[in-house]
């Protein structure tokens, strides 16, 4: 193989003499080898094929008066497969510290962005240096490093209607010179431009030796530059712009700046990574979000046999991640595997996104911003109809979803056959097994029981919190699924059919205070499932099976337990004493104080003087506060929730595991991965304890394999297929390997080779300027 930096290799970089109407350029699209080689290859085998700028020279009269012309040079990959090394998944051990990651080394050409270690030849002059190692028969250039003098060569690169990344969110993944983005325009523009001056351009994958590898390749290789492919789309004075193809492949873009004092150049390069970048909702471009709206739609309202047909494989329906998210074996909440199963998922759902539109933007919502609504949370722009629409339904159309995802259906499966290990409601919907729900679209609301509730969204110094106050992983998640997490599920999901009204009872008790009835109400949301299928059992008797044709809630749904006579909320009321009424609601009270959020604020425990037990009640409040609720009111309050909890009602899919029905599931999650990877990359946190100490230990929130007896059950370590960071394993597993939360957690490291997408700011959280680098 000749040497790729030699005359039979690399493109040249030099200059070139542009004629007065240079010709047009066109690239041809290139792709890659199916066939990866040999992971025990030594050498790995790549064949390019080089595409110039053909541009006469000019005679020697014309030289002078010719205007100074942008010129470009770009060297497509054919056939480019090579093998580097991946994180050592079989390295990493039950406690863990984040490896430092390796700074990408100065190629032969001149030193990169990361490069630590000047030239001689730098360091004596303290600006350029002169590469000794050229093209063939091609004069050497000068060269500076990525971090030049002002006044000297530069350039920016950014998508094409969008600023470029921030310096601060470069410094926090630390690994790259610039984000590529895959399948958009990428614009590339020389900072502080001289007319004066010549400028080449050149675009290039980075050579193999320069890109960046982790540990030793026990576990996982990456087929690192699969699918990488250049599209000139323009040039135009100091700008160049092209679009790239494939995940993860290395690109290098070289600029060369040719006048008096440089007559062999002055080459500036970066060396940037594809990975699509993860951007707050609100400053994508309006083209943009309607794209990934688009998108959304498609996967929301196509089956999974017809959008695989139409968009190819990666194409997943909306019914297949419902039905993943609401299994009945695997647990997302309230454990370690919430921070691994999520981000999961929603690569998935990019890929889908992606196979509709290849140049879609991903977005996502960072509602701490929105926290300063307060209790009009429902406001938010992010409500509008052209977007994901209303929160705030009516109940004379049924809380059904207003705009373009009105007719989103909600999954059926009266047999239990298309999604067997997902949950099922009585009448066949992936929904739960006590929903007594019979509307098949798409349900959001934010009443309780008519009630509007005004518990708004977690605010930024909550989140802060998680941060400054943990000392291990999973006391960092529980804090981040409890304060900030906490309501965001219950407060979308709507509760009717109620047999009591709450705002009627608002209405003759408005002492209660709208901040205080809203955290309960939210509560009763929340805490719904459990209190059907867990808490109540022995006061409540629900149907297993409803006929969808025949049965509505009023025929079908949970009744009082026909022994205790309580056929109405006003019956049960006669029966019970307000100490009774207290003491069965201690359970429910325990979950709503430690689920939160808030539980602190409008919950506190008392010891009974007679039996010496602990007891939670409805915090009362200063005496002498205006909010004060006396004894008799804290009765009045008590006795309200046990009537709706006994006597039950209807939500939306939000309320239950069955929430990623509504594609508002989709942009919010992103939220915690953010604060995730924050904390992975930030040395003031990733220094402390990141041991997978998870409390919960049952199918798929264990570190390593499952178990024998879950192996038996059909069960695995996790539900996610190798298959998902198939761009990264190369063929390396089996695509319908199942993968452990060890490899997921290695696999989901920000600054690495396997993870597709970066996120555009760390120091935005919602009003708050948190900087996980301060």
């Amino acid at each position: 193989e000749p040497d790729p930096r030699g005359a039979g290799g690399r493109t040249s970089h030099h200059r070139r003499k542009a004629r007065q109407t240079p010709p047009a350029m066109k690239l041809k699209s290139y792709g890659t080898s199916s066939a990866p080689p040999p992971f025990a290859s030594a050498t790995p085998h790549h064949e390019r094929a080089h595409i110039h700028a053909d541009h006469d020279e000019l005679p020697s009269e014309q030289k002078e008066r010719s205007p100074k012309r942008v010129m470009l040079t770009v060297v497509a990959a054919l056939c480019a497969t090579a093998i580097v090394a991946a994180p050592s998944l079989a390295s990493l051990g039950e406690t863990r510290s984040e490896p430092a990651v390796e700074s990408i080394s100065s190629s032969s050409g001149g030193a990169t962005a990361h490069s630590t270690q000047p030239t001689d030849k730098m360091a004596a002059s303290g600006v350029e240096a002169t590469s000794t190692a050229g093209v063939q028969g091609q004069v050497p250039s000068d060269e500076v490093t990525a971090d030049v003098a002002d006044g000297f060569l530069s350039f920016t690169a950014r998508r094409a209607g969008y600023e470029k990344l921030s310096d601060h969110t470069m410094a926090m993944y630390g690994l790259w010179d610039m984000i590529i983005e895959p399948n958009c325009e990428m614009v590339f523009e020389i900072d502080n431009f001289d007319p004066s001056n010549d400028y080449q351009w050149s675009i290039d994958e980075t050579p193999e030796e320069d890109i960046p590898t982790y540990g030793n390749t026990a576990d996982f290789q990456l087929s690192a530059q699969a699918g990488a492919e250049i599209e000139l789309i323009r040039e135009e004075d100091e700008v160049v712009v092209a679009r790239f193809k494939g995940v993860n492949v290395y690109y290098r873009v070289s600029l060369t700046m040719y006048n008096t004092d440089h007559p062999n150049g002055l080459v500036h390069k970066l060396d940037g990574v594809t990975k699509f970048v993860r951007r707050e909702i609100r400053t994508l471009a309006d083209s943009d979000r309607n794209k990934y709206f688009d998108a959304m739609k498609e996967v929301f309202t196509v089956s999974q046999e017809e959008g695989q047909a139409k968009y190819g494989h990666h194409f997943v329906s909306h019914a297949h991640l419902t039905g993943l998210h609401n299994s009945v074996y695997y647990i997302y909440h309230g454990n370690l595997a919430f921070i691994t199963s999520h981000p999961t998922m929603q690569i998935k759902l990019e890929k889908a996104l992606a196979s509709v539109h290849p140049d879609v933007a991903f977005p996502y919502w960072d509602f701490l911003i929105d926290a300063d609504l307060g209790d009009s949370w429902a406001s938010s722009p992010i409500y509008q109809n052209s977007w994901f629409g209303a929160a705030d339904t009516y109940s004379s159309d049924d809380y059904r979803v207003r705009g373009r995802f009105r007719d989103v259906e909600k999954l059926v499966d009266v047999d239990h056959e298309a999604f067997p290990d997902a949950e099922h409601s009585p009448y066949g919907f992936v929904t739960y097994v006590t929903d007594y729900n019979k509307q098949k679209y798409l349900q959001r609301s934010n009443k309780v029981c008519d009630f509007a509730a005004a518990e708004g969204f977690a605010q930024c110094d909550e989140m802060s919190h998680c941060f400054g106050n943990y000392t291990t992983l999973y006391e960092f998640d529980m804090c981040m699924e409890s304060k900030v997490h906490g309501n965001l599920h219950s407060m979308h999901a709507g509760f009717f059919n109620c047999a009591v009204s709450w705002k009627d009872w608002f209405e003759e008790n408005s002492w209660i205070g709208l901040d205080r009835l809203s955290f309960f109400a939210n509560q009763i949301k929340k805490n719904q499932i459990d209190s059907q299928e867990t808490i109540y059992t022995d006061y409540i008797d629900c149907p297993t099976r409803c006929d969808l044709a025949v049965d509505t809630y009023e025929t079908c749904h949970c009744t009082t337990n026909i022994t205790l006579g309580w056929d109405t909320p006003e019956e049960m009321a006669d029966a019970l004493s307000s100490s009774e009424v207290r003491s069965l609601l201690q359970t429910w009270y325990s979950y709503a104080y430690m689920k939160g959020p808030f539980g602190s604020l409008y919950l506190e425990t008392y010891t009974d003087d007679s039996s010496g037990s602990e007891y939670y009640m409805p915090k009362q409040g200063n005496p002498d506060s205006e909010k004060y609720m006396s004894t008799e009111n804290v009765e009045k309050l008590e006795l309200l929730l046990f009537k709706t909890i006994i006597f039950g009602g209807t939500s939306g899919v939000m309320a239950s595991g069955a929430s990623a029905n509504d594609p508002l599931f989709w942009v919010f999650h992103q939220v915690f991965d953010k604060a995730v990877q924050a904390l992975r990359l930030s040395p003031k946190y990733n220094m402390l304890n990141m041991t997978w100490n998870n409390v919960v230990d049952g199918a798929g929130d264990r570190w390593e394999k499952a178990t024998v007896a879950e192996l038996d059950e059909g069960l695995h370590a996790t539900p996610f297929k190798a298959e998902i960071f198939e761009w990264f394993l190369g063929g390396r597993k089996d695509a319908n390997e199942y993968l452990t939360n060890k490899e997921l957690w290695a696999l989901l490291k920000p600054d690495s080779n396997s993870l597709s997408y970066v996120y555009d700011d760390f120091t935005s959280w919602g009003s708050c300027s948190f900087d996980p680098l301060g």
